[in-house]
C-alpha cells in the first residue's frame, strides 16, 4: 500500500488532538480523572500556578516539537537538518512554551542558548516530547519504496540527539517512527500488525512503556474517540500519551476516521491543514528519489 495524503494529515491532526485532549489532566492519576465525572471527548482549558492559561483545544510542546520537525523536513526537501530543528526548538523554549516544556529538553536548549555545549544531561530522562519526533520521521520513511530499518534507526538517533544523546532517546524515536510507518501503510482493520514487526531496540525503559500504552490504546479501541479517551484518562503523562495515540490512530484511519467536531475545536487546525499537504509533497519528492533521509 502506498502512503496517502489523508493518512499524513490524519496522523498530524490526530497527534495534536490527542495532545489537546490530554493537556488539562497531565499529572493527575486515573482515579482523579475519573472523579471529574467526564463524559466523551471534550476539550478543556488548563490554568497554571502563575496564571498562564492554555485554552481549550490548545496543544503542548509534544505536538509543537514534532511540528518543528515537520517544518524543517519540508523546508529542506526531506533532509534531516539537526541545526535547523534545534533552532526551531530554541525559539519555542524562549516563548510561552517554556512553561509546559519537558524540563530536561528545556534545560538542554537553555544551555545551548548560553553556548554551554558540555552541559551534563541524564540520558534516561527522556520524555514523550522526544519520542514523538518519530511521528514525522515515520511518515518520511513510509514514503520510501523499501523499508530500511537500519536507516530508520540511524535517522532516529540523529533526530533524538537534537537535544538528547544516548540509546534511550534514540530507541524511543525509532519505536514511534516504526509504528507510525507501519500504521500509515497497513490495510484498514489490521490493528495489531505493528506488534509483529521485529525492531532491534531496547524495551526496558519508562518511555518505552508509555509508547506501548499509547499504541495499545489505539489497537484495543473501537474508533478514534475511544482510543484517545483511553489514552488521556489513564493518568500521568496524558498529553504525551494522548498525542502518541492520536498520531497512531490518525495514521491508520486517516482524516475520515477523526470526528469533525474534534477537528473544528482544535486550536492550530488551520496551520496543520496547510502544513500537512506540503509535508506530504515533501515525502513524495524524497521517496521519488529513493534517497535516505540523512543529515545535511
Amino acid at each position: 500500500m502506498k502512503l496517502r495524503q489523508d493518512r499524513v494529515i490524519g496522523c498530524l491532526l490526530g497527534m495534536a488532538i490527542g495532545d489537546a485532549l490530554g493537556m488539562p489532566f497531565t499529572g493527575l492519576t486515573a482515579n482523579e480523572i475519573d472523579g471529574l465525572g467526564l463524559v466523551g471527548s471534550e476539550y478543556r482549558s488548563r490554568m497554571f500556578e502563575d496564571g498562564t492559561e492554555l485554552k481549550a483545544g490548545e496543544f503542548t510542546d509534544e505536538s509543537e516539537g514534532a511540528l518543528c520537525v515537520v517544518e524543517s523536513f519540508t523546508a529542506n526537501t526531506g533532509a534531516l537538518d539537526v541545526d535547523n530543528i534545534r533552532a526551531r526548538l530554541q525559539i519555542l523554549a524562549r516563548g510561552e512554551s517554556h512553561r509546559w516544556m519537558n524540563q530536561s529538553t528545556l534545560t538542554h536548549l537553555q544551555h545551548l542558548d548560553e553556548h554551554d555545549t558540555h552541559a551534563s544531561l541524564d540520558e534516561s530522562d527522556v520524555g514523550p516530547d522526544v519520542a514523538i519526533r518519530g511521528v514525522p520521521l515515520g511518515l518520511i520513511h513510509a514514503g520510501r519504496e523499501t523499508y530500511d530499518p537500519d536507516q530508520l534507526i540511524a535517522d532516529a538517533r540523529t533526530l533524538a540527539e537534537v537535544t538528547h544523546p544516548g540509546d534511550v532517546a534514540a530507541a524511543s524515536v525509532a519505536r514511534v517512527a516504526a509504528r507510525v510507518r507501519s500504521l500509515a501503510l497497513e490495510a484498514p482493520g489490521d490493528r495489531h500488525s505493528e506488534l509483529r514487526i521485529e525492531h532491534p531496540v531496547e524495551d526496558a525503559f519508562a518511555i518505552g512503556s508509555l509508547i506501548d500504552e499509547a499504541y495499545l490504546a489505539y489497537a484495543d479501541s473501537e474508533d478514534f474517540s475511544d482510543a484517545v479517551n483511553r489514552a488521556t484518562r489513564a493518568g500521568g503523562s496524558t498529553d504525551g500519551r494522548g498525542a502518541l495515540t492520536g498520531a497512531f490512530a490518525g495514521a491508520a484511519l486517516g482524516t475520515s476516521g477523526i470526528p469533525q467536531q474534534l477537528i473544528d475545536g482544535l486550536e492550530g487546525r488551520v496551520y496543520i491543514m496547510l502544513a500537512a499537504p506540503w509535508f506530504f509533497q515533501t515525502i513524495q519528492l524524497r521517496g521519488a528519489f529513493g534517497g535516505k533521509v540523512g543529515s545535511m
